[in-house]
């Protein structure tokens, strides 16, 4: 095959452009302040991957706000606290400010592209 033998290429952009587990982190750890969750940040990462495995798991087509709001309710659970809707919806949202990598070309267009997902 070669390249022209494609019409759309695409690829992961979180983990290779995108610092997704600074974008994560960063969220749940002013949420589990709030909350006063006594945690570590590799421990709420932990529970993060576990989470979003499960719900990837269960209904892979599901869209990722939709998995990042049900992953972000079982976190809650998990350390004994709630997590409101407006919480898990500011959680689903905080992908739009997840940042890029610093050998990321921060284009506009880049930029915008990533907010749209």
């Amino acid at each position: 095959m070669g390249l022209t033998d494609f019409t759309t290429l695409s690829f992961d952009c979180y983990g290779t452009l995108i610092d997704w587990e600074a974008g994560i982190s960063g969220a749940l750890e002013k949420w589990a302040h709030a909350h006063s969750i006594d945690s570590t940040t590799e421990s709420l990462l932990n529970a993060f991957a576990r989470h979003e495995s499960r719900f990837q798991q269960e209904q892979p087509g599901r869209p990722y706000p939709e998995v990042l709001r049900a992953v972000h309710g079982a976190i809650a659970a998990e350390f004994s606290t709630t997590a409101s809707l407006a919480e898990r919806n500011a959680f689903a949202a905080s992908i739009t400010d997840w940042p890029l990598f610093v050998d990321t070309n921060p284009t506009s267009a880049t930029r915008h592209a990533f907010r749209l997902m």
